[in-house]
């Protein structure tokens, strides 16, 4: 993607930090195996669907994962902006997930709970 259209799409999003009162964890870095295994769900899905067994038990099935190989210009930060890339429609079922990005093998980085609008990947600002 061009470095303007990139500019403009998060200059319509914002650039502001959004301040994380969280310090713990900010910090921490998570494998994809724990939060399978405390979870539910696959441990290789952008959007792992846990068991009603461990829905019932937890009540967590808003969790996404996004790498950065894909979505390079997703947050690397807690409460820092971003944009995430799709080739589904997938925007219904997604307004607001609790976010990790993977920053390196079996290292994933809670980023904040975000909120995921639409915007047309050819639209040129």
């Amino acid at each position: 993607m061009p470095d303007r259209i990139l500019y403009n799409r998060l200059k319509t999003i914002g650039f502001e930090l959004y301040p994380v009162e969280d310090s713990v964890n900010k910090h921490f870095l998570f494998s994809r195996y724990f939060f399978s295994q405390r979870f539910g769900g696959s441990f290789v899905k952008t959007f792992p669907k846990p068991s009603a067994k461990m829905l019932e038990r937890h009540g967590i099935d808003d969790l996404g994962f996004f790498s950065l190989l894909y979505n390079p210009h997703a947050p690397q930060v807690p409460g820092a902006p971003g944009l995430i890339y799709s080739c589904q429609d997938t925007v219904g079922e997604l307004q607001s997930r609790r976010m990790f990005v993977r920053l390196d093998d079996e290292q994933w980085l809670y980023v904040g709970r975000h909120t995921f609008t639409a915007a047309p990947l050819a639209h040129g600002g």
